[in-house]
């Protein structure tokens, strides 16, 4: 496992470089995107039978299978995994996801970018959905200059849940008001 999970990261890492580069070098993947596509194939070739990896543009899924389970997890975009228990509004973008079958349920994280909406109306519908869901529910709030930052984590006998989210300034207009979104990560992990 901790071989699967050091092959994800660098894959993550490498897709993240991968997004680099001008415009001129976008349309044919870029220098940065050429080598690290080159790098998650040699990976794959290394890692064997076990783990699987697909490139789709600026999308790699990697898919593994070994003696502590079994899950895929993708990088750069996609949809949500079957079965993800947090509520996700249809306007929030996935940045990546992740399942994994530990053998006592289906473990997920996934990320998501959220549009200019309101941070606080947010944290306000994930703290209310754990409750709901029957956790006991810690909260660490964190704002400066700049921004906020929020922290909830939740336990119940069956699962812990954990929830992070920031705020991040995206750009401006013309008329120089700024645009913000919402980063979201989320990890629903079922108890043994």
């Amino acid at each position: 496992m901790r071989r699967t999970w050091t092959i994800l990261v660098v894959v993550m890492a490498l897709v993240v470089v991968g997004c680099g580069g001008s415009d001129d070098e976008a349309s044919d993947g870029g220098l940065a995107g050429n080598v690290a596509e080159a790098i998650v194939e040699q990976i794959a070739e290394e890692a064997g039978d076990d783990v699987d990896i697909e490139i789709d543009g600026d999308e790699v899924t990697v898919s593994f299978d070994d003696e502590s389970g079994s899950g895929e997890a993708t990088f750069g975009g996609g949809e949500l995994p079957d079965g993800f228990p947090f509520p996700v509004p249809d306007e929030y973008e996935v940045g990546s996801s992740m399942v994994f079958d530990q053998g006592s349920g289906d473990m997920f994280s996934v990320t998501l970018s959220a549009p200019d909406t309101d941070f606080d109306e947010i944290a306000a519908m994930y703290e209310e959905f754990l409750k709901d869901e029957g956790f006991e529910v810690n909260r660490n709030l964190m704002e400066g200059d700049a921004g906020k930052t929020l922290f909830l984590d939740g336990t119940r006998s069956d699962a812990t849940a954990f929830i992070s989210m920031s705020v991040q300034e995206v750009g401006n207009d013309d008329a120089g008001n700024l645009f913000h979104e919402t980063l979201i990560s989320l990890s629903w992990t079922p108890g043994e």
